[in-house]
């Protein structure tokens, strides 16, 4: 036994050590890179679980994986925050620097290894690898070039060329989909989850790798407290005191994997986050094969990535990333009936404090969820002992316990409104919601201007954007002396412009001349979809209440997709001032469980439909890919005539709002130094964004010409100078704005140029 034991250790202090030597004096190259990500993502987590379980569980690969990563981003966030609050009291002014990282978590490491092997007589992991039959084997080599395809796609989009690899990436997506999902029995037994991870990866990288540049909404805030943390080699929140300099996930992860790697700044953001997250899909497979074959927990983890969000947004929310990974581990162990009670208590609970270390928004959702499935629960109970003579199942209630949801609420308001004192989001969340809801009852509020429930008829795009100029001066900050004059402006009133859409391709030109409406028929597919995905998670939540013995799935699945269900209402009927968490993301979130009532939902119904039993997942996945199809923007870039995507396009709103180029950085770089301190800058909301993350100035988002100061500079980005128009969001509606291009060059001098770039004073 205690050969064994120094056996493991040498072998893993040897690699820790090797790790080290790697990291301090290694060049930089694409093997470093590689093997040190490796390493910090996985060894520090394995090392951790291992002191968690004392048997020799998990045994499987992919599950030892999942837990390993997710535990070691843990690791060392909870570490990085160790050193950087340490290491400073002994003179130490950059902790988050190469050496102090490397040496400490050098030693941190060693210590837990000693520790490991001082308790258990084998530690190392033993996998048995299954060999894959032809079919496993063909699956796998085809989802291992969708990846490629997607890298490949980006860069040729990026240098302006063709977007035929990202086309051929999402045609192999969704061929592969319907492969996987035909056959009956194991056919594709060993390859579901690699295929689910590559497919996973492919997606996201082809919106994370668009520019050479951050390209995304939040994404751009992300990168800039990330940017302070690394250039200072020191975490402050005095640096900047927002929630997103809070997410460790943002600011110490990325730091320790970039210092320690040698990748790009750019690259953790764009390449690890989406290998991480990518880890997602895999986990909900995993959590649903306990009550489900392999093909319906493949189909159910394939609702999860075929919903648009995960391709289009995802990728630009690393934050939420991170934290889905967390959140669907801890049902992972919360659900596992062969954790004993402290390892699955000790498990649950380090991984919802890697949730709440890495986004607040996922955090409340997660705590709102387990309150709700708790009072639910407490329901029952009570129905059950008022009822003396019915019992209910055990598998009703959450193996989760007042005690431990008490200690996640409190962790996250320690965190959020104590340590970081960023917290008041969530007051005010919850103080609106008290407000709201009797107003709501009342029927004094809506959710949507748009909405014709509460406030009677659709207000078009016309009347909200007269409602938007009527009230944009009010806002004004400065003397009225320092703005043009009302006569001059009012000669140039802005006005609405047209979305952009791609051209017709001779296969819609075809089409249209057979009398099929593009446009009107892919946006019905969009609401169709909505509208169905919405009816088949409440029809599988009822089959699984009711019919226990078709659906083999444990009631207190049950309670957590009906508090989802609770909470994602509570979303919609509430006004966005109430909760600013995006319904999307909501749901994305929600589809981590209420991916399985789907399925279960489809299974039922095609059966009430008569189709043959062997046929319906089959059917399933044919829907899945199709509707996958016309919402990745597949089958709109072979038809035309819709909206462009941004990972097989360059163009559409994606493109034009978030999409940063080389001359617009240029730009940025020039404002910044010929520009006095101080001075006014006027750029529309998209470009304040870039302009904040890579040059440090807020300007003005404001470019309707009475918004606009006599001596302000005005930038036009790459998308103001080629397309002449904004978007601009009024409430929750996307709208177009022409550019003020006329007033502006009437009355401001052309200071800068680059030809895709412009700056008037």
């Amino acid at each position: 036994m205690i050969r064994t034991s120094l056996k493991h250790w040498f072998l893993t202090a040897s690699t820790i050590l090797a790790w080290y030597a790697v990291s301090l004096y290694a060049p930089t190259s694409i093997l470093k890179i590689a093997v040190s990500s490796i390493f910090l993502l996985t060894v520090p987590g394995f090392l951790l679980l291992k002191l968690l379980i004392r048997d020799d569980w998990p045994s499987k690969f992919w599950e030892t994986l999942m837990y390993s990563t997710g535990l070691s981003i843990l690791a060392l966030m909870v570490s990085g925050l160790a050193i950087n609050t340490i290491l400073p009291v002994f003179g130490i002014a950059h902790p988050l620097t190469l050496a102090p990282l490397a040496n400490s978590l050098g030693i941190e490491l060693l210590i837990a290894t000693t520790v490991v092997a001082a308790r258990r007589r084998s530690f190392l992991p033993e996998f048995h690898f299954p060999r894959l039959n032809g079919p496993e084997l063909t699956v796998s080599t085809i989802a291992t070039a969708i990846p490629v395809l997607s890298a490949l796609g980006a860069i040729s989009l990026n240098n302006g060329g063709t977007n035929i690899f990202s086309q051929i990436m999402l045609a192999t997506v969704a061929g592969l989909a319907i492969v996987l999902s035909w056959p009956k029995g194991n056919r594709y037994h060993n390859a579901y989850i690699y295929c689910l991870f590559m497919m996973s990866l492919g997606l996201l990288l082809s919106t994370s790798l668009r520019g050479w540049f951050i390209t995304g909404h939040d994404v751009m805030q992300e990168y800039q407290v990330f940017q302070l943390t690394i250039q200072h080699g020191l975490w402050n929140m005095s640096f900047f005191r927002d929630p997103y300099n809070a997410c460790l996930s943002i600011t110490i992860l990325p730091t320790i994997l970039a210092t320690l790697t040698g990748i790009s700044d750019a690259y953790v953001y764009k390449i690890l986050s989406q290998l991480i997250f990518a880890l997602v899909p895999c986990a909900i497979f995993l959590l649903m094969i306990r009550y489900a074959p392999r093909r319906a927990a493949f189909l159910g983890a394939l609702v999860f990535i075929t919903f648009p969000t995960f391709m289009v947004d995802m990728p630009m929310l690393t934050r939420q990333e991170t934290a889905f990974l967390f959140f669907t581990l801890a049902f992972m162990a919360l659900f596992d009936s062969r954790l004993r009670r402290v390892a699955k208590s000790s498990l649950v609970l380090l991984l919802f404090a890697g949730m709440i270390f890495s986004h607040y928004s996922t955090s409340y959702v997660a705590i709102a969820v387990i309150i709700v499935a708790k009072m639910l629960e407490e329901v029952i109970k009570l129905w059950v002992r008022l009822h003396p003579g019915r019992s209910a199942h055990r598998s009703v209630w959450m193996p989760l316990s007042w005690a431990v949801v008490a200690v996640l609420v409190l962790s996250a308001y320690l965190w959020n409104s104590q340590v970081t004192k960023t917290g008041q989001g969530i007051a005010q969340t919850i103080a609106g919601i008290t407000t709201s809801i009797p107003q709501l009852i009342d029927h004094q509020t809506t959710k949507d201007p748009r909405s014709t429930s509460l406030i009677g008829p659709q207000a078009t795009d016309q009347q909200l954007y007269n409602a938007y100029l009527s009230t944009v001066d009010q806002t004004r900050d400065l003397p009225s002396s320092a703005y043009y004059p009302a006569s001059l402006t009012n000669k140039y009133f802005p006005s609405l412009a047209q979305e952009t859409i791609d051209p017709l391709t001779p296969i819609g030109q075809m089409l249209t001349k057979v009398k099929i409406p593009i446009y009107l028929t892919l946006d019905l597919s969009k609401t169709a979809y909505a509208a169905i995905l919405e009816g088949l998670i409440v029809v599988g939540c009822l089959i699984i209440a009711t019919r226990p013995k078709l659906a083999k799935v444990p009631r207190q699945f049950l309670l957590v997709s009906t508090a989802f269900l609770m909470v994602v209402v509570l979303q919609v009927v509430l006004p966005s001032t109430v909760i600013d968490y995006g319904l999307l993301r909501l749901i994305q979130q929600g589809l981590i469980f209420l991916a399985l009532p789907v399925v279960v939902a489809c299974y039922v119904i095609a059966g009430w439909l008569r189709i043959p039993a062997e046929v319906r997942l089959r059917v399933v996945g044919v829907g899945l890919a199709g509707f996958f199809a016309l919402l990745s923007g597949l089958i709109p870039a072979i038809t035309g005539g819709y909206k462009p995507v941004l990972a097989n396009s360059n163009s559409g709103f994606y493109y034009d709002a978030y999409y940063t180029h080389a001359d617009e950085v240029a730009g940025f770089n020039w404002l910044d130094k010929n520009a006095p301190l101080g001075s006014i800058v006027n750029g529309d909301d998209f470009t304040k964004r870039k302009m904040v993350t890579y040059a440090g100035i807020d300007p003005r988002a404001a470019m309707v010409p009475s918004m606009i100061a006599q001596d302000a500079y005005v930038f036009y980005s790459y998308a103001d100078s080629t397309t002449n128009k904004i978007p601009i969001y009024i409430g929750p509606s996307l709208l177009y704005e022409t550019l003020p291009t006329a007033f502006v060059q009437a009355n401001k001098n052309e200071l800068y140029t680059n030809g895709s770039v412009s700056i008037y004073k």
